[in-house]
C-alpha cells in the first residue's frame, strides 16, 4: 500500500504543478541525469548479479511514464535478450517493459512511474545481467529518452571468483640449456582472474617438470614449491634446464587437487663447447672432393648436439689451397657435413682444422695424391741426330696434373708426328718422382729437316719442336727401280750413295764405276760425280736379256737388281685390254712365258679361233696371229718382245674361217697391199668373194691408226691412192678383224 500511495502522491503533485503553470504542456521539458551510483551483488566475475543504479533527474524536466532509461554496461557484461529476460523495479515500481541487447551491452527500460524534476531514480535489475568475466574496476553509463548526453557512473569493482586452477607461466618460450629462468605460478579463478590477496595457500604442493636429464647426465633443477612462496596468490620459481629438447612443461597440484600446467617450451643447446671429427678425411686425388665427406660434430658443455652451428674448415698442415664450401652448418644431429672439400697440391702431410666460435678440433693427417695428367711439357727438346742413332741428349717430357703437381709413374708414349721414317726405341716411358719421362733411345732411320715428335698420356698430348735427322756413313749404292728397256736405246738411271738406311749421303761427290752382267754399258763411270749423294744420267745396254747394273767405289758397291732388255718394248693400255700382234716370231724357250713381263696376267691373254676365244701362250706370238692382253692393278703395263733373228723363219700361215677372224700383219704396211691376197678366194675370181669387211678396233689398237670400220668392201675400196684401204697403214703390233665369205689361208713373211 505504501508503494501505491507514494506513486499516487507523486502523480498528484505533478498534475497540480502543471495546472498552476497554465494547463498541461504539449511537449515535456527535458530531464537531465546529474549523477549515478552502482551497486552489484555479488561482485564475482562471470556471476549473474543484481544491479542497483541510482541517479537524479536534473531540474529542467521530469520523466513521464514510458519514457526510457538506457543503461550501457561495462565491456564484458552479458545482458540477456528477450521479453521478460530483464526484471526489476524503478523507484520500487515493477518494470513492465525492458529490452536487453547483448551486443551493445544495453538495457532499455520503459519508466513505469513519473519522476519529478530533480527527482531520484532507483533502478533495480534483479535478473538478466551477468558480470564481466574479467575482474577489475568497471563503470556504466545512464541516459534517458529526453537526455542528450549520458553520464558515467561511479567506479564499481568486479572481483575474482573462487580458485579454479593455477596459471604456470615461464618467462619465455625458448631457453638456453644451463641458463636459469623464472616460472610464475598464479592462483586464478575459472576466468584466469588472479585471486590476489584472497588466495589461501593449500600446501603441500606437487611441483614437477617433464624435462629430461642432459646427455651428460645433468638433471633439471626446479626446486620445491611451498605455501610460503605465494604472495597475493603468486609464486615465482627459478629453474635451470640442461637438456636441449622441445615440449618441456611444468605442473603444480595443490592438496585439493587443483592443478595447473604450463604451455610447452623449447630448450636450445648452449654455446659450442666441443667439436669432434666424426668422419676423418680420407686419401683423395688432388682437386677432387674428399670422399666420404668429412663430418664434424658440435656439442655444448652438457653434450647437447647443436643444430644450426656454423663450422669453418681450414688447412692446418701441408701445402696447397683448401677449396670447396669451407663453412658448413650443423644439422639436427649436430653434424656439419663437408662434402666438397679438396686440396690442389699433393702430399702425405695434410691436416684440417675446424673452428666454431673459438672452439677448434684438428683432423687426422691424410694424403692428397696426384690427379689425372692434365699437361705435358717437353723439358728437353729433340736435337739433330744421325739416322738410326739415338737422339742425344735424351728427350725429356714432364707430366703434371691440373694443379701443377708432378705425376710419378705416368706412362708417356712417343710417336712420329711429322716427317718420314719410323720412330724406334722404347716408345713408352714412365715418369720418375719428378714427373719426368726420359726417352734415351729414340731414333729415326730416314733423313729430313722436318721431323717432329708427339707425346701422349691419357689423351693429353704435347708436340716437340721440329728437328733434323742427317745421313750416316756411306755403306752402299742404291739404284732406283729400272723398268725393262730396249736394246741400244738410252735410258735414265738414278743411283744414290746411301747409308745403312738408304738415306742419301749428301757429302759424297765422287764417281763410281758402272758394269753390267751381260753385254756392255755406256758410260762405264758415273760421269761428273754425285751431287748431294745422288747421280742421275742416261746409259745404254747393247745386249738383250736379263741384266744387272753394278756401281762400285772401292769397297762400296751396289746393284740395280735384275731387269730385262728387249728387242722391242710395247706399252700396253693401263688397267685395260690391248690388241697385240708381232712382226716376227718370238723366241720360245718352252715355258710359255718368254717375252711376257710386268703386269701381264697369263690367264688374261686370249687368241681368237673358230672355237671362240682361247687362252694364248707365247708360241702363238707370230705375225699372222693377234691376241688380247690385259693389265691389272698397276700404273703402266708393257710387253717385252725378243725376236728370233738368228733363225730363218718360213712363211707364217693362218687358216681363216668363214666369218670373223682376228689377224696380225708383218711390219708397218699399206692395208691394200697387205690384204689384197684376201680379196678373192682364188686369183681371178669374181668380186665379193673372200674379204668382205674389216674392223680396226681403235679402243685397243695402240700402235697404228685410230679405229676404222669398212662394213662392205667393194671395188672402190681397193682403188689405188683414192680407195680407203690404200690410205690406211697397218701396224705389226695391232690386230684386225676381217670377215671372210669363204675359208682361206692368209700368209705373211716376217719382216717383209
Amino acid at each position: 500500500m505504501k508503494g501505491k500511495f507514494s506513486l499516487m502522491w507523486r502523480m498528484t503533485i505533478a498534475l497540480v504543478l502543471a495546472l498552476s503553470l497554465g494547463g498541461i504542456m504539449a511537449v515535456p521539458v527535458s530531464a537531465s541525469v546529474t549523477s549515478a551510483t552502482v551497486g552489484v551483488v555479488p561482485t564475482s566475475a562471470g556471476e549473474a548479479a543484481e544491479y542497483t543504479i541510482t541517479f537524479n533527474v536534473g531540474g529542467t524536466g521530469a520523466l513521464a511514464v514510458d519514457d526510457t532509461i538506457v543503461i550501457v554496461f561495462h565491456a564484458g557484461t552479458v545482458v540477456d535478450e528477450g521479453v521478460g529476460a530483464i526484471t526489476g523495479t524503478v523507484n520500487d515500481v515493477a518494470i513492465v517493459t525492458a529490452a536487453g541487447d547483448t551486443g551493445a551491452r544495453t538495457a532499455t527500460i520503459n519508466t513505469p512511474v513519473i519522476v519529478a524534476n530533480d527527482g531520484e531514480v532507483v533502478v533495480v535489475l534483479a535478473t538478466g545481467i551477468t558480470n564481466p568475466e574479467a575482474a577489475g574496476d568497471c563503470t556504466l553509463t545512464v541516459a534517458t529518452s529526453i537526455e542528450a548526453d549520458p553520464i558515467a557512473s561511479q567506479t564499481y569493482t568486479i572481483t575474482a571468483g573462487a580458485l579454479a586452477k593455477y596459471l604456470v607461466e615461464p618467462e619465455a618460450v625458448t631457453y638456453t640449456a644451463g641458463t636459469a629462468f623464472n616460472v610464475v605460478i598464479t592462483a586464478v579463478d575459472q576466468f584466469d582472474n588472479p585471486l590476489g590477496a584472497v588466495y589461501a595457500t593449500d600446501a603441500p604442493y606437487n611441483w614437477v617438470t617433464n624435462a629430461a636429464n642432459a646427455p651428460n647426465g645433468t638433471p633439471p633443477v626446479i626446486g620445491t614449491l611451498t605455501g610460503g612462496e605465494f604472495s597475493n596468490g603468486v609464486a615465482t620459481k627459478s629453474v635451470t634446464l640442461y637438456a636441449a629438447e622441445v615440449g618441456v612443461t611444468f605442473a603444480v597440484t595443490d592438496t585439493s587437487s587443483i592443478t595447473g600446467t604450463s604451455d610447452p617450451l623449447d630448450v636450445v643447446s648452449a654455446a659450442v663447447n666441443t667439436l669432434t671429427v666424426e668422419v676423418e678425411p680420407s686419401t683423395a686425388v688432388a682437386g677432387v672432393a674428399i670422399a666420404p665427406p668429412v663430418q664434424v660434430k658440435a656439442v655444448d658443455e652438457f653434450t647437447n648436439v647443436i643444430d644450426g652451428q656454423g663450422i669453418t674448415a681450414s688447412l692446418l698442415a701441408g701445402t696447397g689451397t683448401l677449396s670447396g664450401t669451407l663453412t658448413k652448418t650443423t644439422d639436427a644431429s649436430g653434424i656439419a657435413t663437408f662434402d666438397d672439400l679438396s686440396i690442389n697440391l699433393t702430399g702425405a702431410d695434410k691436416q684440417l682444422r675446424f673452428t666454431a666460435n673459438g672452439v677448434t678440433v684438428d683432423s687426422a693427417v691424410f694424403e692428397i695424391t696426384i690427379a689425372a695428367v692434365n699437361t705435358l711439357t717437353v723439358e728437353v727438346e729433340p736435337s739433330a741426330a744421325v739416322a738410326g742413332v739415338a737422339i742425344a741428349p735424351p728427350v725429356q717430357v714432364k707430366a703434371v696434373d691440373e694443379f701443377t703437381n708432378v705425376i710419378a709413374g705416368q706412362g708417356i708414349t712417343a710417336s712420329l708426328l711429322a716427317g718420314t721414317g719410323t720412330l724406334s726405341g722404347t716408345l713408352t716411358k714412365t715418369t720418375d718422382a719428378s714427373g719426368i719421362a726420359t726417352f734415351d733411345d729414340l731414333s729415326i732411320e730416314l733423313t729430313g729437316a722436318d721431323k717432329q715428335l708427339r707425346f701422349t698420356a691419357n689423351g693429353v698430348t704435347v708436340d716437340s719442336a721440329v728437328f733434323e735427322i742427317t745421313s750416316g756413313e756411306l755403306v752402299s749404292f742404291v739404284f732406283d727401280a729400272i723398268d725393262p728397256q730396249d736394246t741400244g736405246v738410252a735410258f735414265s738411271i738414278t743411283i744414290t750413295a746411301a747409308d745403312e738406311y738408304g738415306n742419301a749421303v749428301t757429302g759424297y761427290t765422287a764417281t763410281a764405276a758402272l758394269t753390267v752382267l751381260t753385254g756392255a754399258i755406256s758410260p762405264i763411270t758415273t760421269t761428273a760425280g754425285f751431287t748431294a749423294g745422288v747421280w742421275t744420267d742416261n746409259v745404254t745396254i747393247t745386249l738383250r736379256g736379263a741384266n744387272t747394273i753394278t756401281a762400285t767405289d772401292g769397297e762400296i758397291t751396289g746393284d740395280s737388281g735384275t731387269f730385262n732388255v728387249y728387242d722391242t718394248l710395247l706399252t700396253l693400255n693401263v688397267d685395260d685390254w690391248t690388241l697385240v700382234s708381232t712382226d716376227d716370231f718370238i723366241i720360245y724357250s718352252g715355258d710359255n712365258t718368254s717375252g711376257f713381263e710386268g703386269s701381264v696376267v697369263s690367264n688374261l691373254i686370249y687368241r681368237y679361233t673358230d672355237s671362240g676365244f682361247l687362252t694364248a701362250t707365247v708360241e702363238h706370238l707370230k705375225p699372222v696371229e693377234a691376241i688380247y692382253v690385259k693389265t691389272t692393278g698397276i700404273d703402266d703395263g708393257w710387253l717385252g718382245l725378243n725376236y728370233d733373228t738368228d733363225a730363218t723363219p718360213g712363211a707364217s700361215i693362218k687358216s681363216l674361217v668363214e666369218g670373223w677372224n682376228l689377224i696380225g700383219i708383218a711390219g708397218q704396211t699399206n692395208a691394200r697391199t697387205t690384204l689384197i691376197q684376201l680379196r678373192c678366194a682364188t686369183v681371178g675370181q669374181q668380186e665379193g668373194a673372200g674379204l668382205a669387211a674389216i674392223v680396226s678396233q681403235g679402243d685397243y689398237n695402240v700402235s697404228g691408226n685410230a679405229g676404222f670400220y669398212i662394213p662392205t668392201l667393194d671395188t672402190g675400196d681397193w682403188t689405188v691412192t683414192t680407195g680407203p684401204l690404200d690410205t690406211k697403214v697397218l701396224d705389226e703390233f695391232d690386230g684386225y678383224w676381217v670377215y671372210m665369205n669363204i675359208a682361206k689361208s692368209f700368209g705373211v713373211f716376217p719382216g717383209a
